[in-house]
């Protein structure tokens, strides 16, 4: 997948779901998943989101200056 199919796909997974910051949670965790260096900014503070992969490589943790964009994905 190449950056504007990833973000095809993220804009359909949250069609109508507008939360502040969740395209672009989303967006990184698509890149990070996917390997891919993730540039995302937070539409609130404008801080790049910051990856943390988990210990067993099976998730990770992302955060913002603000939180916005902060959380925990897991892979399944």
């Amino acid at each position: 997948m190449n950056r504007e199919e990833i973000e095809e796909e993220v804009d359909r997974i949250i069609a109508g779901n507008r939360k502040l910051g969740l395209r672009e949670h989303l967006l990184a965790w698509q890149l990070f998943t996917l390997g891919l260096p993730v540039d995302v900014r937070c539409p609130q503070c404008k801080s790049e989101i910051v990856v943390t992969p988990f210990p067993q490589n099976n998730g990770a943790n992302f955060k913002c200056n603000c939180g916005a964009c902060s959380g925990a994905m897991r892979g399944l």
